[in-house]
């Protein structure tokens, strides 16, 4: 996906991303192992540890995908991955509106992990549709 770029930059990039996504597997495996209670006292326990599985999973897969050059990994684990972090940032927003405007900053924070994951949605996609132009090029379907 990034081999168009200089080999340096290719690889920050590459990192960058693993990084992200490795940390996003913690943040999965924390709510498993170790589920927050006051997240679980707004969406119960079984749906908080159901989608932090999801998202321990989807991460995980993503990292992979990352180290092995397979950005349709990295497109199919950031769908699954964002709809892990969306039972979660729920609450959170709840917890926000209704008991502790405190924790604000947590839900804002957690809503844009979500933008991460529906950006690598989107520039797996963008990446997608270029490589069918190009394929269809090198075909001879498209002129």
């Amino acid at each position: 996906m990034y081999s168009t770029f200089p080999k340096k930059d290719e690889l920050l990039i590459r990192s960058g991303l693993a990084s992200a996504w490795g940390f996003l597997a913690v943040s999965g495996a924390g709510g498993v192992f170790f589920p927050p209670s006051s997240i679980t006292a707004q969406a119960g326990a079984m749906p908080q540890v159901i989608t932090a599985g999801v998202l321990l999973v989807a991460s995980l897969v993503a990292v992979i995908s990352i180290l092995w050059k397979k950005w349709r990994l990295e497109w199919i684990a950031a769908y699954f991955a964002a709809a892990g972090l969306a039972v979660y940032v729920f609450a959170v927003w709840t917890i926000v509106f209704t008991d502790q405007p405190s924790r604000l900053q947590q839900a804002a924070s957690l809503t844009a992990l979500i933008g991460f994951a529906c950006y690598r949605i989107a520039a797996c996609r963008a990446h997608a549709k270029q490589v069918r132009k190009t394929h269809e090029i090198l075909e001879g379907k498209i002129e």
